[in-house]
């Protein structure tokens, strides 16, 4: 029977001895290819993934760590601020700095300059708070059981534990790896990296970007915008090298800004995704995209908007809390896990679907699953995703404090931390804040504009809603809209004429008998389609997006022809009106005038009476003279 002290771990020899066999095998094996910078494989299933430049989002991406090559990611945002690009450009600079090749649509390249200037390693970062953590809450104990129980560890030594085969040092060490065969290879790059929004990244030079404009054809103003884009994108791909890993970025896509206005037809946008989703299946192994859309102009409820997130692998929602003027005694905005050392929530995060599922993962990776609450928050280096709860209880008021080492020390200690965060946050906040400030007026110019350039007679369109939608949805969304376009708040000379027409549009789709005539005229122009094309009301084609379009156009004919009819009728009621003024007229002066008659005949009886009686006195009537006959 053998014997061994306790709690002392087993230890194997610093070199062990290969036989022959064993040297063979590794001597016929041959070098590994290195893998594409940036690029890494997934924990699940090895497919290869890249980086979105945030570390957080990454973990959200269904247990992947990182956007799956070959897949696209739809960035959706309401209200007016654009979080969703400092999300883009995250991603566009950690191209960048990997090598990839990032091409980004319909914007110039001013965007490209403002791309944030780069920190370091995400890794670096995280091992460097994790390691500051471990020594400030290390127990003190002996320096003789200090290493007890980790692998390789020996009782009483104070030396290092011996390397591991195989090990690979972090990013941004100098050392280099000796793989079993005798090789050596660089240390790999770091997969994600960490960048500040107030400053902006040197790009080298040749520049990595490619800016793709959107195209505007002035024979043709009805061509698809996104023919040229698609050729330009198929070009690089087919010329550049199999090894080349290419980011595609498009910003704000179907903006007023940046898009004509017949780009958010069907046939020119799903097809453009559809080719775009067929590029990404093609260069599956060296292809990612990144899309953002404006949910204030496209609502989640409209069906193109439904198809674009069919057409995406992966839709994420950001939804910013509103702007209060005393954050510090907001509620709102308060989570339990934002405490003194982080910043306060700016957002939720809402996932309704994610890129590349699969039967052994498929939550939230690092944030423990799907099912929790999501917030955001931007600081100056970073876009943090984490769990969102409800504010501390009025009873915890360790936790509303932000106590973290407890009693007056931790006070002290949590107040300093917020100093220090406030102040190193200002530069950033203002960034963001004049970021805010030109997504703001840019909304602002859009939605003006598409109030101007709707059809007027048409309620509906004017306030971009479908028809048949409650009244709840109309107050909503006249509400929402009235606040973004107000003449006080824009600096837009066309902010009067939008919001009368805005004004006008609500009240008449709450008037009961103004809203019923007007589905009245829009059901007449569908009724009228149908029969002048002879077809019955089950016809497969009353579904199709070209059936649509020409039902839109019927109702601007309809609602035209009515309003002529209304106005004729107006105009007759109007004549009409006149007539029978003038009647009463006349009819009134008559008897004014035969009124004025019988009192002038009262007012002159004395005269004609006393015109009598003189007559009288003078002797009365003449005699009558007499006729002589004659003969």
């Amino acid at each position: 029977m053998s014997f061994r002290k306790r709690n002392i771990g087993l230890s194997s020899p610093s070199r062990t001895p290969q036989s022959p066999t064993q040297n063979s095998t590794s001597s016929l094996n041959p070098t590994p290819k290195p893998a594409s910078p940036g690029v890494r494989p997934s924990p699940i299933d090895g497919r290869p993934t890249t980086s979105t430049g945030t570390p957080s989002l990454d973990a959200l991406l269904a247990g992947h760590t990182g956007l799956a090559l070959g897949a696209s990611l739809l960035i959706e945002e309401s209200g007016t601020t654009d979080f969703g690009g400092a999300l883009l450009r995250y991603y566009a600079a950690e191209g960048v700095v990997q090598g990839h090749r990032v091409h980004i649509v319909g914007v110039g390249e001013g965007w490209g300059r403002e791309l944030p200037g780069l920190v370091g390693a995400a890794e670096d970062e995280e091992l460097e708070g994790a390691g500051k953590r471990k020594r400030s809450e290390r127990m003190k104990i002996a320096w003789r059981y200090e290493r007890l129980g980790e692998f390789g560890g020996v009782v009483g030594s104070r030396a290092p534990p011996p390397p591991t085969p195989n090990r690979i040092p972090l990013a941004g060490s100098s050392a280099s790896t000796t793989t079993p065969a005798g090789a050596s290879t660089s240390p790999p790059t770091a997969f994600c990296h960490t960048f500040d929004l107030t400053k902006r990244l040197a790009l080298p030079s040749p520049s990595p970007l490619s800016f793709l404009p959107v195209a505007y054809s002035n024979t043709n103003p009805q061509a698809s915008p996104f023919t040229t884009i698609l050729q330009a994108l198929t070009a690089r791909l087919r010329e550049s090298p199999p090894t080349a890993i290419h980011r595609i970025i498009i910003p704000a896509l179907l903006s007023p800004a940046l898009y004509p206005s017949h780009a958010s037809q069907p046939q020119h946008l799903l097809r453009f995704l559809h080719s775009l989703r067929g590029l990404l299946r093609l260069h599956s192994s060296r292809l990612t995209a990144m899309v953002t859309l404006p949910l204030e102009l496209y609502p989640r409820y409209t069906g193109l908007v439904r198809w674009i997130e069919i057409l995406s692998d992966g839709v994420l929602e950001l939804t910013p809390f509103p702007h209060l003027i005393d954050n510090s005694s907001s509620t709102t905005t308060t989570s339990g896990a934002a405490i003194a050392q982080e910043d306060q929530p700016q957002g939720m995060v809402k996932i309704h679907s994610l890129p590349i599922f699969h039967e052994k993962g498929g939550g939230g990776g690092a944030l423990s699953g799907l099912g929790e609450d999501l917030a955001f928050t931007v600081s100056r280096r970073k876009f943090v995703i984490k769990a969102f709860s409800l504010p501390p209880v009025d009873g915890d008021t360790d936790a509303q404090q932000g106590k973290v080492g407890g009693g007056e020390e931790g006070k002290q200690t949590t107040h300093c931390a917020r100093k220090f965060n406030m102040a190193d946050d200002d530069e950033g906040l203002e960034a963001l804040a004049e970021l805010e400030r030109e997504a703001s007026e840019f909304n602002k110019d859009a939605e003006i504009d598409r109030i101007l350039k709707a059809f007027r007679l048409d309620a509906y369109a004017v306030l971009g809603l479908q028809p048949g939608v409650p009244e709840s949805d109309i107050k909503n969304t006249y509400r929402k809209k009235s606040l973004l376009i107000h003449p006080d708040k824009t600096k837009n000379p066309r902010a009067p004429d939008a919001f009368d027409r805005l004004k006008k549009a609500q009240t008449e789709l709450m008037d009961e008998k103004q809203r019923t005539r007007l589905d009245e005229a829009i059901a007449d122009a569908r009724m009228l389609l149908i029969r002048e094309r002879k077809w019955t009301v089950d016809h497969p084609d009353l579904i199709s997006e070209a059936f649509a379009k020409d039902w839109r156009e019927k109702t601007k004919l309809v609602l035209i022809e009515n309003e002529h009819r209304r106005r004729k009728q107006v105009k007759g009621q109007m004549a009409e009106e006149g007539r029978q003024k003038k009647k009463e007229d006349e009819e009134l002066e008559s008897r004014k005038r035969k009124r004025d008659y019988e009192q002038e005949w009262e007012q002159t009886r004395e005269s004609r009476i006393n015109s009598w009686r003189d007559f009288t006195k003078k002797g009365g009537e003449k005699k009558k003279k007499k006729i002589k006959v004659l003969g």
